[in-house]
């Protein structure tokens, strides 16, 4: 996203420099997350006893004490949808950071959210197609109720760069997408959310922040 906006022109000076902040933090999360997973997978190898392929009780007990220390140890190696999908880039120069709100970081669990950095989570609507489907190749303005997007497409124009509003008519998911517009970059990270801004001044520190123009 980054290297192509900068090369169509309406990236911003601090864009190129917003990949390291973004993508390092969530390598180290993962790298971390592989050390615990190797941690865990040598503990399995110390569960199996010499007899725990042997026929008769001293198995039996044997292969009992291994599957009750496997499942206590548990599967986060190939059950740790939290650091699969719910990665979130809080840190981030180019997303609007919202002051003690933080995303969901259980590297397990999978929480959906969209605190500015996190991944937009995905639903189908009534027509049957998934939301990601309905994306625009650039930037998307996702509008859950009858506001005026006016101010921030007329930011965006100012910017030269593409954006696609897109309402959502199905008013029961609005509560997943918890505000009433959210601004999601091409890589499908929430760039901001909140009720749509309708002076120029607001709007255009939305869009310039996420193009990376803020400090310019």
């Amino acid at each position: 996203m980054e290297a192509a906006a900068t090369l169509h022109g309406f990236g911003g000076p601090e864009l190129l420099a917003s990949y390291g902040a973004e993508r390092r933090p969530v390598a180290l999360r993962n790298c971390e997350a592989s050390g615990r997973h190797n941690d865990v997978r040598a503990a399995i190898a110390r569960l199996y006893e010499p007899d725990v392929g042997a026929d008769g009780p001293a198995g039996d007990a044997a292969r009992a004490r291994a599957r009750d220390g496997i499942l206590s140890l548990g599967n986060a190696e190939n059950e740790s949808r939290g650091l699969e999908y719910g990665y979130a880039y809080t840190d981030s120069p180019i997303v609007s950071i919202e002051p003690g709100v933080a995303a969901p970081n259980d590297p397990v669990e999978y929480v959906p959210s969209t605190v500015p950095g996190s991944r937009l989570p995905s639903v189908f609507l009534a027509d049957g197609i998934a939301l990601f489907d309905r994306l625009g190749p650039w930037f998307t303005l996702l509008v859950f109720d009858d506001a005026p997007a006016d101010a921030i497409a007329k930011a965006a124009e100012k910017r030269n760069v593409p954006l696609e509003v897109l309402r959502i008519r199905e008013r029961d998911l609005a509560p997943v997408y918890e505000a009433p517009a959210v601004l999601v970059r091409p890589d499908q990270h929430v760039a901001w959310r909140g009720a749509l801004p309708l002076d120029a001044d607001t709007a255009a520190r939305v869009v310039d922040r996420a193009l990376g123009w803020s400090g310019a």
